[in-house]
């Protein structure tokens, strides 16, 4: 699918989502219900995809207590959480997404992989043990290090 495919599918599930929290008739509402169903796997695995998926804590008012979750807005898209829809929400990673497929961010720079392999001396061991001050045949290398320098 391209680019502006997958953009103008966002945005229609955007679109009919702000439109399904206005509806005040049943039958459209059932209609509008089955098609954002239908359609949310797809909007949540584009927005996944371009890295906007966000997962939320919702908690009640101090005064009234209650559980404190972490819930996926597009699993609740229908409730509202203490007062709140989180239609807006849904909205603006549906906008994040459509942003990031317009202009991608740049590559992050991952670490190539062999270099810590290029760096292995073959042949060479380094050994780190304690050393024994009263074990004359065991050398301090700084100590060495030092009585070299002075």
């Amino acid at each position: 699918m391209t680019t502006d495919k997958k953009i103008e599918r966002l945005q229609a599930f955007k679109a009919k989502l702000d439109f399904h929290r206005n509806i005040r008739d049943s039958k459209l509402e059932r209609q509008s219900r089955e098609w954002l169903n239908q359609n949310v796997h797809w909007v949540r695995r584009e927005v996944g995809e371009a890295g906007c998926h966000k997962i939320i804590t919702v908690s009640p008012p101090p005064a009234v207590g209650g559980i404190i979750a972490e819930i996926d807005p597009f699993d609740s898209m229908f409730e509202t959480h203490y007062g709140r829809s989180l239609v807006p929400i849904i909205c603006d990673m549906i906008d994040h997404a459509i942003g990031v497929l317009r202009d991608p961010p740049p590559a992050k720079n991952a670490p190539e992989i062999g270099t810590i392999m290029d760096r292995v001396q073959r042949g060479y061991a380094f050994v780190a043990m304690p050393i024994d001050k009263d074990d004359h045949q065991l050398v301090d290398v700084l100590d060495a290090i030092k009585n070299a320098t002075a």
